[in-house]
């Protein structure tokens, strides 16, 4: 499952252009989908601010940037749980601070789930692409 995530979140990334790499937030363990442009990246580097999607190469979970119906939706159906540190505001600086919509996605355990998750990281790039300036 964790080969098809992350291939599926490089296929998004390319599709829409945006930056794919190690994720910031996870230390470079994860790979992430930033709300940044492909194009964009040699002008200035890639900040926390902008990991908007990751995988958790340990377990296969995802913290995602939805847009807050989206996020409440996820949550509600049972496939997310708010990302606990999404209220901490901007410690230790604003470049750390993560969205208030951040959920935790979890792992999918079959093909049913992965179709779900799929749906999620969409919502995800979406609402990313919507940051874009």
């Amino acid at each position: 499952m964790l080969e098809r995530l992350e291939d599926y979140f490089q296929s998004v990334a390319t599709l829409h252009k945006l930056v794919f790499g190690p994720s910031l937030r996870e230390r470079h363990t994860g790979l992430a989908i930033y709300a940044r442009r492909a194009s964009d990246v040699a002008s200035e580097p890639l900040t926390y601010a902008q990991d908007m999607l990751h995988i958790h190469t340990h377990c296969g979970s995802i913290h995602v940037n939805l847009h807050p119906r989206d996020a409440l939706r996820a949550i509600e159906s049972g496939w997310a749980a708010p990302f606990a540190l999404a209220v901490c505001g901007t410690e230790p600086g604003p470049e750390f601070q993560i969205g208030i919509s951040c959920v935790f996605v979890y792992a999918p355990r079959d093909d049913a789930d992965l179709v779900v998750v799929k749906q999620l990281i969409d919502a995800g790039v979406k609402f990313a692409l919507s940051q874009l300036p």
